[in-house]
């Protein structure tokens, strides 16, 4: 009879600790489910990435002389380069780091309006984060170089990459014989390997941007948003 009920008592045990570990591999299993990645501001605030690279859009924006009056010329991305190494660099002011790679973009801007022949036009443009806009503007700093220092943290790393760098150089061609009003810009990013996160936008000059609004709340439909990655 002890012998019987010490089984049957045994056996409960076994039942009872057995429920317990179900329920816990159930509560961290609930828990992997439940944890989502965190959405890109720029996919939850539905800005589309509407300016790829080799193509030409349209980019509207407001005069020099009269922020009222609108011209309308193109954007195209024309070149996208990664280098890696110093003796790739194209420019003795950027410096390699370990971990990190530079990527250069080129683009240009042509006006040939009217109102852009009379009134002069009046480009702008930005560099954002796609991911993570809060912790970007928390950790940008412009130096005295010329380069805008700031950090990113991809999603899942588990530290932050703090010695990222950019800088925008312009030229300017003014008008020409064709009666063409053309702008080239480079842009020099130092980022982590393969980070996907940096944007480029053309914006309306006319737009106002109030201090603490992020780019989302103040594009609109006509703004080039462009993705670095592509």
């Amino acid at each position: 009879m002890k012998k019987a009920l010490t089984a049957i008592m045994l056996a409960a045990v076994m039942i009872l600790v057995s429920a317990c570990t179900l329920g816990a591999n159930n509560e961290n299993n609930n828990n992997t489910i439940n944890i989502a990645p965190k959405l890109p501001d720029f996919e939850e605030h539905n800005v589309n990435v509407n300016l790829k690279l080799g193509e030409t859009a349209d980019y509207k924006t407001a005069t020099k002389l009269d922020i009222e009056m609108e011209t309308v010329g193109t954007v195209t991305i024309t070149e996208r380069n990664v280098y890696k190494f110093a003796d790739e660099l194209p420019d003795a002011t950027l410096e390699p780091l370990e971990g990190y790679e530079w990527v250069e973009v080129k683009a240009t801007s042509m006006f040939t309006d009217d109102n852009a022949r009379e009134l002069g036009v009046d480009r702008a443009s930005c560099v954002t984060n796609y991911y993570d806009l809060t912790y970007y503007e928390l950790h940008i700093e412009t130096q005295a170089d010329g380069f805008t220092k700031f950090s990113v943290k991809p999603e899942g790393a588990e530290q932050a990459f703090d010695e990222c760098l950019y800088t925008k150089v312009i030229d300017n061609l003014g008008w020409n014989d064709d009666r063409q009003s053309i702008c080239n810009y480079t842009w020099y990013f130092r980022v982590p390997e393969g980070y996907d996160g940096m944007v480029i936008i053309f914006f309306n000059s006319a737009i106002e941007w109030p201090d603490g609004k992020y780019v989302y709340e103040v594009i609109d439909a006509d703004s080039l948003v462009y993705r670095v990655a592509e």
